[in-house]
């Protein structure tokens, strides 16, 4: 399944880019994260797709740790980004993750900024990587 990482890496960044316009809607910060942590998760599974592994897991820390392991890259300027974008795959999504109050009351625009900075910084340098391994 030659160049299926492009896809995940394609797919990366149009979620990136939902999330730079969801930034722009009050009461859609908490969407603006989650959309960032995906951008996140699916370009450093594209990396790792790109390099023959099939990962699983949704935590982008332990996705770039096993990147790390598997190529000998250094990814620790990206760890904690890594982490905070970490704590926006589920919270976001479900109001019994906050007691049952309305996730959009709880998210504000610096936190869903931050996210889309931590999202932008991975993927920039995920599709580096993408590049330096196997031209499209």
């Amino acid at each position: 399944m030659a160049g299926t990482h492009w896809g995940w890496m394609d797919d990366a960044e149009n979620d990136l880019n939902v999330a730079r316009h969801t930034l722009e809607i009050k009461g859609g910060y908490n969407w603006t994260c989650f959309q960032a942590q995906q951008a996140a998760e699916k370009a450093v599974k594209a990396a790792l797709i790109g390099v023959g592994e099939r990962p699983l897991t949704h935590s982008i820390k332990d996705l770039l740790t096993r990147l790390s392991e598997k190529t000998g890259e250094d990814f620790k300027l990206l760890i904690s980004c890594a982490e905070r974008l970490d704590l926006h795959y589920v919270p976001p999504k479900y109001p019994n993750a906050h007691g049952g109050r309305a996730t959009y009351q709880l998210y504000g625009k610096s936190v869903a900024l931050e996210a889309v900075e931590c999202a932008e910084k991975i993927v920039t340098h995920m599709k580096k990587f993408l590049t330096m391994l196997k031209p499209r």
